[in-house]
């Protein structure tokens, strides 16, 4: 519970809404996920375009005391801004890409906008203290939020992941990716031909790889999946092995590696070593990756255990201290009735 009374409502234009439902259950709030439905919605100006007309009748005519919205896109944001009701606070989420970071061109355009929308908001969810000093310059409040505490950990963990996976004498590697441009797809196909003896399975659209891209043979290619799916696959992986080459990114596939208890190597930056102490960090080159994968694999059992006891410790504090500090900001501001 939040410690009011508000009805909050986390909205997104999105077709992937994990996120948005953990925290809308942890705030006991709704979720209003906008991605219009239609053959028109292919094209991007045509979907937003959709979005916003659909985001302005919720504003106008659903419930809602406090709104919780994601960017990018900006433009979800600002409609959320504009036309909410004067009376209800709004917090914005805005991930890396909304900075214009992560390779997101399209965001980048649009920071003035973004800028004007921090001092709009109540609170602006951050992944970084950097992002929050940056936030915090331009007129706003920050706060740094990554990951609420998953929906399916409060299930029976078998009746979400199945059956255990059936032994192959294979050591397999899970690759979380959806092929954006702050994947560094060359790395990840540079490391599994380091180690031909492992199995590499990664997520994502392939559709979005170039075409030219050559495909070693341990490297399979399963596709988008659904949550369920998705968290199956990261359980019966031998490593869990999540890229990036932007520094203020904080992975959510990270973060359920560890809930999963799965040894976890992800690329090294400040934010990485601050909140996954105990995954092993590596530069973004195919050699460093793979010795990075064979030193877990090859890690005894009783380290492997004192580790992932000590990541999951760690990650729950983070997530329990920043999910306590998020229902306080939206305590005041409902006592506020701003």
């Amino acid at each position: 519970m939040t410690g009011s009374d508000a009805d909050i409502v986390v909205l997104a234009w999105t077709k992937i809404s994990a996120r948005q439902e953990d925290l809308a259950h942890q705030l006991s709030g709704r979720v209003e996920i906008v991605y219009p439905d239609h053959r028109s919605s292919k094209n991007s100006v045509a979907r937003y375009l959709l979005s916003a007309k659909q985001t302005i009748c919720f504003l106008r005519r659903g419930s809602y005391e406090i709104l919780i919205v994601t960017a990018p896109p900006v433009e979800a944001a600002l409609i959320c801004a504009v036309f909410r009701r004067r009376t209800k606070p709004f917090l914005l989420d805005s991930h890396p890409g909304a900075f214009g970071l992560s390779g997101d061109v399209h965001s980048a355009k649009l920071q003035a906008v973004h800028r004007w929308l921090w001092r709009q908001a109540t609170c602006v969810l951050v992944t970084t203290p950097e992002l929050a000093r940056t936030v915090q310059a331009g007129g706003g409040q920050a706060l740094v939020f990554h990951e609420p505490p998953a929906r399916w950990q409060e299930d029976k963990r078998a009746s979400i992941l199945g059956d255990a996976r059936a032994s192959t004498g294979s050591r397999r590697v899970c690759v979380p990716f959806i092929f954006t441009r702050d994947e560094p797809v060359e790395v990840l196909l540079a490391a599994a031909i380091h180690l031909p003896d492992v199995e590499f399975r990664v997520t994502g659209n392939p559709e979005r790889l170039p075409k030219e891209i050559e495909i070693p043979p341990n490297l399979t290619l399963v596709g988008f999946l659904d949550s369920k799916r998705f968290l199956k696959e990261l359980s019966d992986s031998d490593v869990v092995l999540v890229l990036s080459t932007e520094p203020q990114s904080v992975m959510r596939t990270a973060y359920e590696a560890i809930r999963l208890g799965r040894p976890l190597v992800v690329s090294e930056t400040e934010a990485t070593r601050k909140y996954f102490p105990y995954a092993l960090h590596t530069e973004n080159s195919g050699l460093a990756v793979s010795k990075a994968i064979r030193a877990l694999l090859e890690e005894e059992t009783g380290a492997s255990l004192r580790r992932t006891r000590s990541a999951t410790e760690a990650s729950q504090r983070i997530t329990e201290d920043q999910m306590e500090e998020l229902r306080a900001r939206i305590v005041r501001a409902s006592s506020r009735g701003i």
